[in-house]
């Protein structure tokens, strides 16, 4: 990694994206005051010394990629009181902050819970709540959404939204940049090659092809595979009105008929998540080809 300028304004969230070995790891390491790189660091204008690199971690949070490897904790309550501990805070503060910690992120109720027993969006949230009990100033996500179905990214995405903290999110997952950055960082083979608003990044053909897989075109094919998980097939009597031939002797004529039958019909929709209640309502009258119905018996009123 080499050639790195990048400047974060305190409550902007930015997304970092690029190939596997494109440098992000690293870069995060150095954030974080894991790494000690050439060059200059600064927080708040101050440069980070080597002393002050070892309390890094009281200003910066990170929530892992495979949030097991920051999980060892026996009980939800334990892990989120950790870090508390670590930063020297009393017993009423840590009861304070873990009780609001696990509430921001819906898991309130869970403090005796065992963390290797909960969903992997369960324990996602649990090593979010963890971070945000301390309070940091950057909070920074490491592919927030792997393995998470489409409600549980969708609930993240609202806990996210409602944060005021700098962000900073590594990730793959176009739909989840669109939704909750402003600003996107391009890295390759160890530089930044581009560093633009969100919405310009995700119309720039130029940037093409990084990784074999151009980044419009997963945007594209990441919002046609959630509209895909969106779609339900229902079927629901409604009002069918058609026209065929009778015959009465020597006369032929056809009328309109209307009766009612059941038969599926396929919806797209989007879900508001997990929490929050929806129907599926059928609509009692609607227009649409029955192709094949005219060659079916059935029987009506004269």
């Amino acid at each position: 990694m080499c050639g790195i300028h990048l400047s974060l304004p305190a409550g902007q969230r930015v997304a970092i994206v690029g190939e596997n070995g494109a440098g992000k790891t690293t870069l995060l390491a150095c954030l974080l005051g894991l790494r000690e790189g050439q060059g200059e660091f600064r927080v708040d204008g101050r440069p980070v010394t080597r002393r002050r690199r070892k309390v890094l971690w009281r200003e910066v949070g990170m929530v892992f990629q495979d949030c097991a490897d920051q999980l060892f904790c026996a009980s939800v309550g334990e892990e989120v009181a950790f870090g508390l501990r670590r930063l020297g805070c009393s017993p009423p503060e840590i009861r304070r902050r873990s009780a609001g910690a696990l509430s921001r992120v819906h898991l309130e109720g869970y403090e005796a819970r065992v963390p290797l027993h909960l969903s992997g969006g369960e324990r996602k949230r649990l090593a979010l709540a963890c971070v945000l009990a301390m309070e940091p100033r950057l909070l920074v996500l490491d592919e927030p959404t792997a393995g998470l179905d489409p409600q549980g990214e969708e609930l993240l995405l609202d806990i996210l939204r409602d944060l005021d903290a700098t962000l900073l999110v590594v990730s793959h997952d176009m739909f989840f940049i669109r939704e909750l950055t402003c600003r996107t960082i391009v890295m390759h083979q160890g530089r930044i090659v581009a560093d633009l608003p969100t919405a310009a990044f995700l119309q720039d053909e130029r940037l093409g092809n990084l990784n074999g897989l151009a980044f419009a075109y997963r945007e594209r094919s990441s919002s046609a595979i959630r509209t895909l998980q969106h779609a339900h097939e229902h079927a629901h009597a409604h009002d069918h009105l058609h026209a065929h031939p009778h015959r009465h002797g020597d006369l032929t004529h056809d009328h309109l008929h209307a009766h009612v039958h059941a038969h599926p019909h396929r919806y797209l929709h989007s879900h508001p998540g997990e929490a929050s209640p929806h129907e599926h309502a059928p609509r009692r009258v609607h227009d649409h080809d029955h192709p094949e119905h005219g060659q079916d018996p059935h029987l009506h009123d004269h």
